[in-house]
């Protein structure tokens, strides 16, 4: 399993989310009527089947009116209706055909529709709207590759190159479809390329190197790390090679020993060792007693040490805790990380997910609460500051907590499973099991669930039934999927003997 390394009403004229945009609507185009702005109303409070009673009345007097067929082509999107949306999003367009965002909102329903062939005219038609506009050349790249077209996505990069110029970004795409074609020699003259165009780039340099290493051809690997080394006499990788290593196959002991004086030198930049450090962070064995793991945490604590005030450290610190099992540490080294820079959403996820999986409600409660300051529109405060009320017997708070949460949620059917799986918890924690297990089915079928907090919580339920077979099964699959619990470890180990 890859582990997580975590990082760092004008109502005319603005809707929610990505769904609007400005300029869109003017009083010309929707007039004064009430109706409209109440189905706007409607809208953002995610009331979308009243909305489009209020837009199909609007209609009546106004069918030719491009504006109310955009509004109910979002609609029927947010209730997953794609092609009344499709159909609607096509009639906006026949009454204002150059509208850059109906185009946009089109190609998005064709995406979701796996529809790539429509989509390419859709996005051939933005390029012709708004030719100076990148992003429209990278979503046709990537509809050629969805097409698995690799010379449409070469002829798009080719135009893209000629307008915008080359960049590592145009050659990152442009490699990864020559990998596809197995053109080495093509993507050597890409990272060449890449490379000539910022001769001092040790990024660039690194890719060479590694290219011709993997080539079997040492001396042109060789003279690229020699390259890199007159830069950076310091760099990690290029000393590494330097000395014959190996850094895709070097064991990780002699590795770590390695490059320790590299990581203790104040000289390199911490940025350039987080990066060194994070593959092995990702790969890293689950016992924390592995040689493996002494080798790493040995590292990350020099790391520490040198660097005590940073909370970009403490946090990957608190990755290699977590996904070693240690989450009381783990706790520790997030709480710091917020401590020192509290701006990063990802790092207070992973402190709620980590505070769930400790049981420890009261502290998850507050924490949540503190993320939804700090991020009000980010579901995952809400989807666990429910459960904290759940599993802490607030229920008092719940409804409301949920109701934000989905409207938070508007848009993305993954989070708004995930939200409504909390009225499962609910009804597990009100003792009626075979009402848990039916929603959990009607959520996720049964036999098709990966979310490791729904294994862990159909494992729950099963021992509650006194069916601790099937807890035990539910429970070590929430294990394999990244769910980890000292109490359900001792429960485990107790079925076991």
């Amino acid at each position: 399993m890859r582990h997580l390394v975590i990082g760092f009403l004008s109502i005319f004229y603005f809707s929610v989310s990505t769904q609007a945009q400005p300029g869109i609507y003017s009083e010309t185009d929707v007039g004064t009527q009430t109706e409209f702005i109440e189905a706007i109303s409607l809208k953002l409070s995610g009331k979308y089947e009243k909305e489009i009673e209020l837009l199909e009345k609007i209609l009546i007097s106004q069918s030719n009116n491009d504006v109310i067929y955009y509004e109910l082509a979002i609609a029927y999107w947010n209730l997953e209706k794609l092609d009344l949306a499709t159909k609607n999003m096509e009639k906006a367009l026949k009454f204002n055909p150059d509208q850059i965002r109906y185009w946009e909102l089109k190609a998005d329903f064709e995406e979701q529709g796996e529809n790539f062939s429509k989509r390419h005219t859709s996005l051939e038609k933005l390029i012709s709207l708004e030719p100076k506009n990148q992003n429209h050349y990278k979503k046709l790249f990537d509809n050629a590759v969805y097409l698995q077209d690799a010379d449409a996505a070469l002829e798009i990069l080719d135009r893209e190159e000629k307008l915008f110029g080359f960049d590592k970004d145009l050659a990152g795409r442009k490699i990864e479809i020559l990998k596809l074609n197995r053109d080495m020699y093509g993507i050597e003259q890409t990272l060449l390329a890449l490379s000539n165009s910022e001769p001092q780039n040790i990024e660039y340099l690194l890719r060479v190197a590694s290219f011709y290493k993997k080539s079997k051809n040492k001396k042109a690997a060789g003279k690229y790390y020699a390259k890199v080394l007159d830069l950076d006499p310091d760099n990690p990788v290029a000393n590494l090679a330097s000395v014959g290593g190996d850094i895709e196959k070097v064991d990780e002991s002699t590795y770590f020993r390695a490059i320790k004086p590299l990581i203790e030198n104040e000289n390199i930049e911490l940025d350039a060792k987080i990066k060194e450090l994070i593959p092995y962070i990702e790969k890293m064995p689950l016992d924390k007693s592995d040689s493996y793991n002494v080798s790493l945490v040995d590292i990350l604590s020099s790391l520490k040490n040198l660097y005590p005030n940073e909370a970009k450290v403490h946090s990957i610190l608190g990755d290699f805790y977590f996904n070693s099992r240690q989450l009381e540490e783990a706790k520790k080294e997030y709480k710091v990380t917020l401590d020192l820079r509290d701006n990063v959403f990802q790092v207070w996820e992973q402190l709620m997910r980590t505070l769930y999986y400790t049981e420890s409600y009261e502290e998850l409660a507050k924490v949540s609460y503190d993320c939804m300051d700090l991020f009000p529109n980010e579901f995952s405060a809400f989807y666990y500051a429910s459960l904290a009320a759940i599993y802490g017997k607030k229920m008092n708070v719940l409804n409301g907590l949920m109701a934000e949460g989905l409207l938070v949620s508007t848009g993305s059917a993954v989070k708004q499973q995930q939200m409504n799986s909390l009225e499962a918890h609910k009804l597990h924690v009100e003792k009626d099991a075979d009402g848990a297990i039916k929603k959990v089915e009607e959520l996720y079928g049964k036999e098709k669930i990966v979310d490791p907090e729904i294994l862990k919580l159909m494992g729950d339920i099963m021992e509650s039934k006194k069916e601790f077979g099937e807890a035990v099964r539910f429970w070590n699959s929430a294990f394999s999927q990244g769910f980890y619990s000292t109490q359900i470890k001792e429960k485990l180990d107790v079925l076991k003997s």
